[in-house]
This record gives structure tokens, sequence and C-alpha cells, in this order.
């Protein structure tokens, strides 16, 4: 029997492969609480200021507040490369 047929025949299997699928999926926006912990920890009132400055990326639902995840991912690989820049090389110091 092909695997992919017991999972179509079989309801629980077929529920738990398709949470699965979509457990892979990546949301779009999350929370700023999310966005919070996402970047460390930082205050929520720090996210909404990013978001203000224009730093992060955001959307409104409703009265709800979201943070694009590509955003916070390219604000995290944008500090990484500030720090780096900044950083002064290994035994450059006299």
């Amino acid at each position: 029997m092909c695997h992919s047929r017991l999972v179509d025949e079989n309801p629980v299997i077929s529920s738990l492969a398709s949470e699965t699928r979509v457990q892979e999926l990546e949301p779009p926006f999350v929370s700023v609480k999310d966005a919070a912990v996402y970047l460390g920890k930082l205050s929520t009132r720090e996210i909404y200021r990013l978001l203000e400055s224009g730093d992060l990326l955001g959307a409104h639902h409703g009265r709800r507040q979201l943070v694009l995840v590509s955003s916070l991912k390219a604000f995290a690989e944008q500090l990484i490369e500030t720090e780096r820049a900044t950083s002064e090389p290994v035994g450059a110091s006299a």
C-alpha cells in the first residue's frame, strides 16, 4: 500500500500530516509581543518605536498591530552587520 494512500484513508494520520504541513509554514506576521521575544526580549514599547521609525514593517488588523516577520529578520541581520563593522579586528590593539 502506498504511503500517501494510507495517509488519505486514515483520518487521524491525515489530520496529523496536515497539521505538520501548517506548522512548517512561517507566518508572514507576528504580534508585537512575539516580535519583542524574537529580537531578544526587547520591550513592546521598543518594538512600537522601531515600527514608528520604519526600522520594522507592520500592519494593522482591526485594532491589532502586527509585525512583518521578514522585517524582523532583516533588522536582526542589520544589527549583526553593524556589530561586525564596528567591532575591532582581533590583534588590532597595540
